[in-house]
């Protein structure tokens, strides 16, 4: 519960520390629990970050099938109110221009080293 909201927010700190260049990134929220992150939930969820960032969905075959091409991993957990929790990846996953995988921001991650990450990424896009 806190690793995406978490990492929502410092992805919308970033991008406006990039300025301008924030304008070459696209930022992709997929979620991994379809039957509870609706479109429309997404859209007021995500009503709270940074606008450019974007929320995808779709089916649990779809979804698995993103998640199998990016080596993601999740699962559901059942609380003990009746409930469930999602435990997943936590990883920023960084993808150049042509699609390619060129790094990962972990969670937690320091500021600094996010923000150089970002960079080098802009940098290698626009090259």
């Amino acid at each position: 519960p806190e690793i995406c909201p978490t990492t929502l927010w410092e992805m919308s700190e970033a991008l406006k520390q990039l300025g301008p260049d924030a304008e070459k990134l696209r930022v992709l929220f997929i979620s991994v629990d379809p039957g509870r992150d609706t479109p429309d939930f997404l859209a007021t969820y995500l009503q709270s970050f940074d606008p450019r960032i974007v929320g995808l969905t779709g089916s649990e075959e779809e979804i698995a099938a993103v998640g199998k091409e990016y080596r993601a991993y999740w699962r559901k957990i059942d609380t003990e109110d009746g409930d469930y929790t999602m435990d997943h990846t936590a990883s920023v996953y960084l993808m150049d221009g042509g699609g390619h995988f060129v790094g990962t921001i972990a969670y937690g991650e320091e500021q600094a080293a996010r923000m150089e990450k970002l960079r080098r990424l802009l940098a290698g896009a626009s090259t």
